[in-house]
């Protein structure tokens, strides 16, 4: 990096980081001591959903054509993540196998969002990688989109830890 490029990039962390700014760094008390960091930092990532919302209609999602504002973005997060409270406690591994897309983004927020961990199972892997992240992870829920369910097919009886399984479709963003 050149000099000049030093210089645009002291100039950009400065700005981001100065008072008022969102990512504003000072020294706060973290137990007995007081250290430089993030000022208004949100407690939990689960808080980073709420604040989106107020960028209300804004594109939060554009892909393939299609777009979600934030407003509709944070509801479904909202909605999934009551859904998966009533299968899962916090603290629960969600597997999440798919395309990126929409749904994908939408369960990984929403188990954030529920104290659950997100478990990013990567859509290109073949079944035998696939067994063996599910068995290491060994999580208590699956979300993933049709062919994520074709690629574990032959294996999901095996994992007795997944208790339940959650199709999605990529078709429609509509909620």
């Amino acid at each position: 990096m050149g000099r000049r490029d030093m210089t645009t990039y002291e100039q950009c962390l400065t700005q981001l980081t100065v008072r008022d700014a969102f990512f504003e760094i000072g020294e706060v008390k973290h137990g007995k001591e007081r250290i430089r960091d993030f000022v208004t930092k949100p407690a939990n990532l689960g808080q980073l959903v709420d604040m989106a919302e107020q960028y209300g209609d804004r594109d939060a999602i554009v892909i393939m054509g299609k777009r979600l504002g934030y407003a509709q973005y944070v509801k479904q997060i909202r909605i999934a993540s009551n859904g998966l409270r009533n299968y899962a406690k916090s603290g629960d591994r969600v597997a999440i196998l798919g395309a990126n897309s929409a749904e994908w983004s939408i369960a990984f927020w929403a188990a954030i969002y529920a104290g659950m961990v997100p478990v990013a199972l990567n859509g290109w892997w073949q079944a035998d990688e696939l067994d063996h992240a599910l068995c290491l992870t060994e999580a208590k829920l699956l979300i993933c989109d049709g062919r994520g369910w074709q690629k574990i097919s032959l294996l999901r009886d095996t994992y007795s830890f997944i208790t339940n399984c959650f199709i999605w479709n990529s078709d429609d963003l509509s909620g």
